[in-house]
């Protein structure tokens, strides 16, 4: 069986693809990077942005032998107005119709719990449900709440479990009574799989469509959840702490502005009205799909964590406030640079033996440099390359003048000593960025 599969370098996806493949199937693997689709002979890798797949003919090529698509393609935050409504309902609908126009009947869809009050990203995504479910009745949409993974973390998910790991404490919105209703990741991906592959005649496409509230067998609240998950991370009990919810509420409005920081709207909104099934669709959604879920409760009582996910929970919430200090480092080195004095810079360039007429100019051209890069690292787009620039000028810097001008070596107060740890920082902050 050949199976379409967009959005597969998400977590999500990935998943669903080794279910496929330990099932014999053929995937077309439709993503922006390769980074997590494994490198086997049953897969094949189309690399494309579905922001730029919103005709019916930019699917069509793609659909030659296939029997079934899935679509695991979804983002929780807009880099541009208009992102959700390109991903989550454009790109998908133009892959709706050309399923219908090449006779591809199983049609798999990875929505989300929620209501249109939780914010853009579900009423784009129930958007392309109500169409789907017009357009092409045999399709599947399964709705899961809160999502948690044997192997990692992604999302929202990660967000959770970065705030149990906070040292010191366990912050929770209000009285952290917001319900949940999580499913492990492993679990979900079998229903996908069987979804796309059980049917074999039209009778049995017809009583597999239709939406499904693909949950767990039990509702946590929030409180409960970040409990277990800090037990599970080996991190000692810690008094629980209630944040007021106009505190957190103006933290997604800042983050909103900025466009960073871990908590969105998506999320936030989510959790805010809670995000689990209406009473007996968890045990319809079994009887459907013949599957029981385990208890997500149980696993996290259960089983073991691991070294990576203690480093990967401490160090989340540390990546935007590096990214806002390097920001903040390179602006005012700029500005710095622009307002300096002569006596402030000539000993160091005259240690470095450059001639007197360009030291001004040598002064405003790397405080140009840096003012340059502050400003690319604060627009966000490309933070890898603008954080590898950043740390080849650092080190340009570095080794410029600790081989020119010796001295400055043993300055006090640190001097060029202090660019130590700013190439670690740097190195940090690459390395979080590219394996996002």
């Amino acid at each position: 069986m050949k199976i379409l599969l967009t959005g597969a370098g998400g977590f999500i996806a990935s998943v669903v693809l080794e279910k496929l493949l330990e099932q014999g199937c053929q995937v077309v693997a439709v993503a922006r990077r390769r980074a997590n689709i494994p490198a086997s002979e049953a897969v094949s890798f189309i690399q494309a942005d579905l922001q730029n797949l919103t005709r019916m003919e930019d699917w069509s090529p793609m659909l030659r032998g296939v029997d079934a698509v899935i679509n695991c393609a979804g983002i929780l935050r807009e880099t541009r107005k208009g992102d959700f409504e390109l991903v989550h309902f454009d790109a998908p609908k133009a892959l709706a119709e050309a399923c219908i126009q090449n006779g591809v009947e199983r049609f798999v869809q990875i929505s989300a719990l929620g209501t249109e009050l939780d914010g853009a990203f579900i009423t784009s995504k129930h958007k392309f449900d109500d169409y789907l479910m017009r357009a092409l009745p045999t399709a599947v949409v399964l709705r899961p709440s809160v999502v948690l993974s044997e192997r990692g973390s992604y999302g929202g998910t990660s967000l959770l479990r970065a705030l149990a790991a906070l040292p010191g404490a366990l912050f929770v919105p209000g009285d952290g009574d917001q319900k949940i209703q999580p499913i492990l990741l492993e679990d979900l991906a079998c229903v996908v799989a069987q979804a796309a592959t059980g049917a074999s005649d039209a009778q049995s496409l017809e009583q597999a469509s239709g939406v499904a509230y693909t949950v767990g067998p039990e509702i946590v609240t929030l409180k409960e959840y970040l409990t277990l998950v800090r037990r599970w991370l080996k991190f000692p009990d810690a008094r629980i702490v209630s944040v007021p919810l106009s505190l957190v509420g103006a933290a997604v409005w800042i983050g909103r502005r900025l466009g960073a920081g871990p908590l969105n709207d998506t999320v936030w909104g989510m959790l805010q009205r809670g995000n689990y099934a209406e009473s007996g669709a968890y045990e319809r959604s079994c009887e459907k799909f013949d599957y029981a879920p385990r208890s997500v409760k149980g696993y996290l009582q259960t089983s073991a964590s691991f070294v990576q996910d203690r480093w990967h929970a401490r160090l989340y919430l540390l990546r935007e406030p590096i990214w806002l200090t390097l920001v903040v480092v390179w602006l005012l080195s700029g500005v710095a640079g622009f307002v300096a004095q002569p006596e402030t810079f000539s000993p160091i360039l005259k240690a470095m033996g450059l001639p007197e007429f360009l030291w001004r100019p040598m002064v405003w051209f790397t405080s140009a440099v840096d003012l340059a890069l502050g400003a690319f690292l604060l627009s966000r787009r490309h933070m890898a390359l603008a954080g590898q620039l950043m740390l080849a000028c650092t080190l340009g810097y570095t080794l410029a003048l600790g081989l020119l001008a010796p001295a400055v070596w043993l300055e006090p107060l640190g001097g060029l000593l202090k660019n130590l740890p700013l190439l670690c920082l740097l190195s940090v902050f690459l390395v979080v960025e590219k394996l996002r």
